[in-house]
């Protein structure tokens, strides 16, 4: 989180003339000038609160299968919330939130689950990219 807020402080500073002084006990110099701009081309094309585009969704901080197989099983949790605290009912509940997943995509955002599934890998390797939630 550290990071984060450091990214955080330094878009401050840039856009909306923060002290620096204000926010130095939070620079450490662990995130790069490339990193930085990752991150503001990130802020910049989600729009607000990430409305722009219809295939965004959340990103997991590591680009791995097991990463999105987390969320993918916190999303099931939340749709879920009295079923999932049975564990021998959780492959059935996985394919339910499978399919709400893909109805969802395709009747309520109008985009295919393989362009959101693409796009989140790509934010997911550009959050890695940038460290913004590890040291």
């Amino acid at each position: 989180m550290l990071n984060f807020a450091e990214a955080v402080s330094r878009l401050a500073i840039r856009y909306f003339a923060l002290k620096e002084e204000n926010v130095a006990f939070l620079l450490d110099g662990f995130v790069s000038e490339d990193a930085l701009n990752l991150f503001t081309e990130q802020i910049f094309e989600a729009g607000e609160y990430g409305t722009a585009e219809a295939e965004r969704l959340y990103a997991p901080g590591k680009n791995s299968k097991k990463d999105m197989f987390l969320l993918f099983h916190l999303q099931m949790k939340k749709n879920f919330e009295k079923a999932s605290k049975i564990v021998l009912l959780w492959p059935i509940l996985w394919i339910f939130t499978l399919i709400k997943f893909i109805y969802n995509n395709k009747t309520l955002r109008h985009v295919s689950t393989f362009a959101v599934l693409k796009d989140a890998k790509r934010r997911g390797r550009q959050a890695q990219e940038m460290n913004l939630f590890g040291r």
